[in-house]
């Protein structure tokens, strides 16, 4: 799956939260999906061929401070990231730093939820609208 596949999908499974697609050619960083619970940055890896090793995950140093400067203002922010076509993480967005230095365990340990396949739309609604409960509560 191409990463525009990838947010293509991932749109269509956030109706529910208003989801769409953000193309912005003047702000280098910005995610790649808004919705009412927040920012999304989507991202592709490739699981290593050891278990200890770090997960292949590219991640700009524009996009690295475009979290960090929404985060500190006390906004939401995610990452949700598909692993060989197959499995589903989502981060709260102060953990994009980490992400690429990650092995898949560690992946799994700091994900605010994490599917072995493909969530139903309904499981990925219920995760973030959870996800802004704890943020806010």
């Amino acid at each position: 799956m191409t990463e525009a596949e990838f947010r293509s999908l991932v749109v269509k499974m956030l109706a529910p939260l208003a989801a769409f697609p953000v193309e912005n050619l003047v702000d280098d960083g910005t995610p790649d999906i808004c919705c009412s619970v927040g920012w999304i940055e989507t991202k592709l890896g490739e699981s290593p061929k050891r278990d200890v090793s770090r997960v292949a995950i590219k991640v700009r140093d524009s996009q690295r401070t475009w979290h960090r400067r929404w985060r500190r203002t006390g906004a939401k922010s995610l990452t949700l990231t598909l692993v060989d076509d197959v499995e589903w993480y989502l981060h709260d967005g102060n953990k994009i730093n980490d992400l690429g230095n990650m092995s898949l365990s560690d992946m799994r340990i700091t994900a605010f939820t994490w599917w072995s396949r493909q969530p139903e739309p309904s499981e990925l609604v219920r995760s973030l609208l959870q996800f802004a409960d704890r943020r806010t509560g």
